[in-house]
C-alpha cells in the first residue's frame, strides 16, 4: 500500500483531472519534458518538502507540500495574457483541492504560496507555481496508516 502522502498526491491529481479546467487532461505527475504550444495550458503536480513532529510515542504529525505548476501561454483568440489564462486554471484547481472532505486523511489543507514567473517568446508564456500544505497524522512506525488510537 502506498504512503498517506502518495495517496494524497494521487487524489489531488484525480481531483484536478475532474475539475474541468482549461488544461483539460493535461495534468501530469512530476513531468520534466518541455511542453509544446498546443499542450498549454498544462498542470504539473509534484510532492515537495515533508516534515514530521512526534505527537506521541506512537503518532507523528506530518506536513508535506504539494506543488501545482500551471504552465500557460497568451491566448491568441481571446487576447488574454498568460497570467489571466493561468488564473482561471488556478481558481478551478483551488476549488477542488479545498473542497469539503476532498482529502479524508488530511487534518488540514492550506494554500500558502503563489509565484508568477514570466518567460519571453512568441505568445508570452509563464508559469504560476502554487503550493499547498497538507497536515496529517500517521503511525510512527507505518507511513501507510493513520493512528488507530491517540
Amino acid at each position: 500500500m502506498p504512503s498517506i502522502q502518495e495517496r494524497v498526491v494521487q487524489r489531488a491529481q484525480a481531483l484536478i483531472l475532474g475539475a474541468n479546467t482549461l488544461a483539460e487532461d493535461r495534468v501530469f505527475r512530476s513531468r520534466t519534458d518541455a511542453f509544446t504550444r498546443k499542450q498549454t495550458p498544462a498542470i504539473v503536480i509534484r510532492p515537495d518538502l515533508e516534515t514530521t513532529e512526534r505527537e506521541s510515542h506512537t503518532v507523528d504529525r506530518n506536513q508535506f507540500e504539494l506543488s501545482v505548476e500551471i504552465l500557460a501561454r497568451e491566448d491568441t483568440v481571446t487576447r488574454n495574457a498568460w497570467d489571466q489564462v493561468a488564473d482561471l486554471v488556478k481558481v478551478a484547481v483551488h476549488t477542488v483541492l479545498m473542497g469539503e472532505d476532498a482529502f479524508p486523511e488530511a487534518d488540514r489543507v492550506q494554500r500558502f504560496y503563489i509565484d508568477w514567473i514570466e518567460e519571453d517568446g512568441d505568445n508570452t508564456a509563464g508559469n504560476c507555481m502554487v503550493r499547498y500544505r497538507f497536515t496529517y497524522l500517521c503511525n510512527a512506525g507505518d507511513l501507510t496508516s493513520g493512528p488507530t488510537f491517540y
